[in-house]
């Protein structure tokens, strides 16, 4: 048996498991009642998110490569 289909058999097992034994919620309980929801609680300003600096990430200020299959051709005429 594969570590992926035991985790899936796990996970099912653990869903059965709780719809048996524990009761329902009174009360919903939403997301923005948990800690786990960080989210900005001052706001945020659009410049400020990200991951890159300002500008294009991506180099263009490299030299195109040789072409070797052009000296060829040029060597056989």
């Amino acid at each position: 048996m594969s570590a992926a289909s035991l985790a899936t058999r796990g996970l099912k097992l653990r869903g059965l498991a709780i719809r048996l034994v524990a009761r329902p919620r009174a009360e919903p309980l939403y997301g923005r009642q948990t800690n786990q929801v960080r989210g900005y609680p001052r706001g945020y300003r659009l410049e400020e998110l990200g991951t890159f600096t300002p500008g294009c990430p991506v180099p263009h200020h490299r030299a195109a490569p040789a072409d070797s299959n052009q000296d060829s051709a040029d060597s056989t005429t």
